[in-house]
């Protein structure tokens, strides 16, 4: 599974994420829900969500078995 994909002039890379993945998967986690959920989901909440801590369940995620589609995207090996 993966592959290279163009969207104009930019290439990006798609392949099953790794353990190694976890945490830059989790830092994405983190940055999305504080960007997407402010005034729904509670500040104090959002601002406590730690990369570290995400890095640690995405590890037992990726160790797991599969339970849906995993997928990684990167551009330019980030």
């Amino acid at each position: 599974m993966g592959g290279t994909v163009a969207w104009g002039e930019m290439e990006f890379s798609i392949r099953a994420p790794t353990i190694a993945d976890a945490s830059s998967i989790a830092r994405v986690h983190v940055r999305s829900w504080q960007a997407a959920y402010p005034g729904l989901i509670d500040q104090e909440g959002l601002d406590g969500l730690e990369v570290a801590q995400r890095a640690e369940l995405w590890v037992d995620r990726l160790s797991s078995p599969l339970e849906g589609a995993r997928l990684v995207v990167e551009r330019g090996g980030e």
